[in-house]
């Protein structure tokens, strides 16, 4: 969550996290801490409310993350020889084991990632959300 103050006037930020019912098992927690923290939807805009600040806009990410990360384990599966190379088998083994999890709780389970583009000011972004497009298509070429 951004400091209040560290927000310019009319500037903007963009939060991201992911959230579920189910708790963590012990690969999140070795690999990704933040995943320990109590990441629920409803904590964010009672947050940015107490802070003073407004939910511009919010996506909810369901089945988006199962591909990426089914995709991320592919590529470690690839590359897993050189990846116990670098570190050990204990790692490789962790990390699939979390790479599986992580993949089948984002397809059969509740987990879900979300983003809120927040401001100090209420009207920053305009109404109707085409101008994430726009700015994309801008950046894209």
């Amino acid at each position: 969550m951004p400091d209040r103050a560290r927000l310019c006037r009319r500037s903007l930020h963009r939060t991201h996290d992911a959230s579920g019912n189910n708790r963590p098992v012990h690969p999140q927690a070795y690999f990704f801490s933040w995943w320990l923290r109590a990441c629920i939807v409803g904590s964010f805009f009672a947050s940015t409310e107490r802070l003073g600040l407004w939910v511009c806009d919010a996506e909810i990410l369901r089945l988006h993350y199962y591909y990426t990360i089914r995709d991320w384990r592919r590529r470690f599966e690839a590359r897993r020889d050189e990846a116990a190379a670098l570190y050990d088998e204990t790692f490789c083994r962790m990390w699939e084991f979390y790479l599986c999890a992580v993949e089948l709780g984002f397809l059969h389970g509740s987990n879900m990632v979300f983003q809120l583009l927040l401001s100090k000011e209420r009207d920053a972004v305009p109404i109707v959300r085409d101008f994430i497009v726009d700015n994309e298509r801008k950046l894209n070429g």
